[in-house]
């Protein structure tokens, strides 16, 4: 995250209805403060289950982009003009 982005949200107050406009390399934005809850530490078995959810659902994201990508490279598409004149 850009650093102008950090100062503003680490320095929101949940009573703030919004920030001031903040302008980064992404655009301009304006944040909002929703809840805030204090740091854990979980334990070995609750920060096991996290990473493999996390790992799961990257696999399952890189999966689904890899078929995609070789159903567009097995794909033949014909464009027939004059189907589209007549249309037109």
């Amino acid at each position: 995250m850009p650093p102008v982005i950090d100062e503003v949200c680490f320095k929101l107050y949940l009573s703030q209805k919004v920030s001031k406009v903040v302008a980064s390399p992404y655009g301009y934005h304006l944040f909002k403060l929703l809840d805030k809850r204090p740091a854990r530490q979980l334990s070995l078995d609750d920060a096991r289950k996290e990473i493999e959810h996390k790992l799961v659902d990257e696999r399952a994201k890189e999966a689904e982009s890899y078929f995609i990508r070789s159903l567009r490279e097995r794909a033949r598409i014909d464009r027939d003009f004059a189907l589209l004149d007549r249309i037109h």
